[in-house]
């Protein structure tokens, strides 16, 4: 899991990223899923992006804002 700007990301090994409001209720705030490929790497985060490597692929789960 990792906790960023109060949210809770939590990959699974099916390639989903669940994502959770962290509140004293948690609430669902979407699953992201990046299809068929399996992973089993926790998640990284740089300046704003989340990085999830899977068997195949690095996926960017987030973007930069543009000014």
């Amino acid at each position: 899991m990792l906790l960023a700007n109060g949210r809770l990301y939590i990959p699974n090994q099916s390639g989903d990223v669940i994502v959770l409001k962290a509140a004293p209720k948690f609430e669902l705030v979407r699953v992201n899923s990046i299809g068929t490929e399996p992973t089993n790497a926790s998640l990284a985060a740089l300046d704003g992006e989340l990085f999830l490597r899977t068997d195949k692929a690095l996926w960017c789960l987030g973007s930069k804002p543009t000014l």
